[in-house]
């Protein structure tokens, strides 16, 4: 009878063992962009809500950034964004988490994510599957999260700084608070501004569009990632953003389509979408007339915003906030050239009474005078507006004082400036080429995060991961040799400035940019190779990553080698 019990108990044991080995082998195998449409996660798969499983290890991000490239459907491009991110979103979503715990209380901030999440599946259902996925690939990497972690990622800014304080809408079906939180003060949340312009024909330096955007967030979204992502359904996209989130407030795709968002500030908020707009701005979105469509015709939640658009030829901004909202073009309003800025308050004269009193605390007008100041001045003398100058101008610590029309120069930290402590990203978009320039940190490189060059990564958005890895590896090329060429040319003229502490620097950051180069060719060809859709993906994900890294480092080479040459 023992024996025949022991056989029996053998026999349980291993269907149930070999029912969750092939549990966990359907959960982690691979989804490309072959596979059929999986639009709903497998229950089987879901983490429990709610636990976090062991403290992990300490992860600090540094300013060279991972590229992280997607595809197939939204849940597969969310669980492959997991699978690729898993260390930092997890990092990201404990922080952010853990501010808005202390800042409004656990069961307040999970009701609200319930009603920003019923109104994400109302206008942006596509998101609500990105999400299960990335729920799916950071358990599979060993981490447990819960889907409206994924949903505190996204709308993180909004909810710390813009949290309306009217009652939940009913129809989101999501019980009233017994308490209404307090909000804090203006002065005392987080920073959640930008500054953007744009510059078309004759003032940009190929006389096709050009948009840019100085984003300055709390750093607690500092850890950034560039995400390249290729649908099934929807336009391929490029964007930078924290690392959790689908798309930062700017983004350009495949049909041409750039924008970029500032946050626009009104007396309250309203309950609605928040970063919402940002996926469906990058995957959907096809013209600006259909991103205004959209964007007028649903609920602009939170800070709404001041969304710089660019196509192929044009140039635009839709200034809106929760309520109004209004298109302005270039010249309307004083520009002196094809050209627009925006930062964050509405500026079209139909709209500035909506203005609140406190916007002031923002620097918002400060800094929208100093960049239009350097586009007039810019315009007077001829020059063109092409990325370099952009950096230049973003990285500067001077700012305009337009009531005594003064420069005030050297001043960091000053009122105006756009090379603030707050800054995460700066974003170049050329829609017409498909070109981006993407710099993460602080814009002069000295600041946050750590390692924080100042440098611009370049990335075409091609067609297929394999074409966008084989340009970024002409183009990094091209970037080292300038960069080396431009160093030799000086050592042959053996000039007084180049001593040897300049020379070692510079020498020491061009061999790490090849040896960065290196390991992109070496997987690069290793992905070339490979008949796995999965492993080619992440191949080409990791070989643009080391890319990023090679151009960063060339170009700080020569910027180091341009300073000392004064």
């Amino acid at each position: 009878m023992k024996k025949g019990h022991r056989i029996f108990s053998y026999i349980v044991f291993t269907i149930i063992f070999s029912f969750i080995i092939a549990l966990q082998m359907n959960c982690s195998s691979d989804s490309s962009a072959d596979t059929a449409e999986n639009s709903t996660t497998p229950e089987v798969c879901m983490p429990t809500p709610e636990v976090n499983g062991p403290t992990p290890e300490v992860y600090v991000s540094t300013g060279f950034p991972q590229v992280v490239v997607v595809s197939g459907t939204n849940y597969e491009m969310g669980r492959q964004y997991g699978q690729q991110t898993a260390t930092r979103l997890v990092h990201n979503v404990a922080i952010l988490k853990s501010r808005l715990y202390d800042q409004y209380g656990k069961d307040t901030v999970t009701s609200d994510m319930k009603v920003w999440d019923y109104y994400i599946k109302k206008y942006t259902p596509g998101m609500s599957d990105w999400f299960k996925g990335m729920v799916a690939g950071c358990s599979e990497k060993g981490y447990r999260l819960n889907y409206y972690d994924m949903v505190l990622s996204a709308v993180y800014p909004t909810e710390s700084w813009a949290r309306p304080a009217a009652p939940y809408p009913g129809e989101t079906g999501v019980p009233q608070l017994a308490t209404t939180p307090a909000l804090p003060s203006q002065a005392d949340r987080p920073p959640h501004f930008c500054n953007a312009l744009a510059a078309m024909g004759e003032d940009s330096a190929d006389e096709n569009p050009i948009l840019a955007l100085n984003s300055m967030v709390s750093t607690d979204a500092m850890d950034n990632v560039i995400l390249i992502a290729f649908p099934k359904n929807g336009s391929a996209f490029i964007t930078q953003s924290s690392a959790g989130k689908l798309a930062g407030n700017m983004g350009m795709n495949s049909k041409g389509f750039a924008w970029a968002m500032t946050a626009i500030m009104s007396e309250t908020s309203q309950w609605g979408i928040p970063e919402g707009y940002f996926q469906w701005l990058c995957q959907t979105a096809t013209t600006p007339a259909e991103a205004q469509q959209f964007i007028e015709t649903t609920p602009r939640g939170g800070v709404a915003g001041g969304f710089v658009m660019a196509d192929a030829v044009n140039v635009m901004v839709l200034e809106a906030n929760a309520e109004h909202f209004h298109l302005r073009n270039p010249q309307e309003v004083g520009e002196t050239g094809s050209w627009l800025v925006q930062t964050n308050h509405l500026v079209d004269p139909s709209l500035s009474s909506y203005n609140p009193g406190w916007i002031g605390f923002t620097d918002s007008p400060t800094r929208y005078n100093t960049v239009f100041q350097y586009l007039t001045e810019a315009t007077a003398s001829s020059e063109k507006v092409d990325w370099t100058f952009i950096k230049s101008i973003f990285a500067s610590d001077d700012w305009y004082d337009s009531s005594t029309s003064t420069w005030h120069i050297n001043e960091p930290g000053g009122p105006g400036i756009s090379n603030s402590s707050g800054t995460t990203t700066t974003n170049i978009f050329q829609p017409a080429t498909l070109t981006a320039y993407l710099g993460t940190g602080t814009p002069s490189g000295n600041g946050s995060p750590a390692y924080a060059t100042g440098e611009y990564v370049k990335l075409k958005l091609l067609e297929t991961p394999k074409k966008v890895a084989n340009q970024a590896d002409k183009d990094t090329q091209t970037i080292y040799w300038d960069s080396v060429d431009t160093f030799q040319m000086e050592l042959n003229a053996n000039p007084a400035y180049l001593t040897l502490p300049v020379i070692s620097e510079i020498e020491e950051k061009l061999d790490k940019a090849w040896y960065a180069y290196s390991a992109g060719l070496d997987r690069l060809s290793y992905a070339s190779l490979e008949t796995n859709a999965g492993k080619a993906r992440a191949l080409f994900a990791a070989a643009l990553t080391y890319y990023a890294e090679a151009q960063m480092y060339a170009q700080e080479a020569k910027t180091v080698l341009l300073r000392e040459k004064g």
